[in-house]
């Protein structure tokens, strides 16, 4: 049973349903991702447009200030 257990493991159609199923949770991890950072893109906009500062801003949402920065939205 081990041995067939090994075969099926390096069977090119099962590796490429494993290429398959992990390019996708890639990608659905990176749409999530990249959500997550619009919107904190937005809400420290509308914090700035509003007269925060940007060390508010990180002591308030705790974002490093250097993220906030490297965001260059000031």
């Amino acid at each position: 049973m081990k041995e067939k257990n090994e075969e099926d493991t390096f069977d090119i159609n099962t590796i490429g349903l494993y290429d398959a199923e992990k390019d996708r949770k890639w990608k659905e991890r990176a749409k999530i991702a990249y959500a997550e950072k619009k919107g904190q893109t937005s809400i420290i906009t509308a914090m700035l447009n509003n007269g925060m500062s940007q060390e508010e801003i990180s002591r308030m949402t705790g974002i490093k200030l250097k993220e906030i920065k490297k965001m260059g939205l000031s």
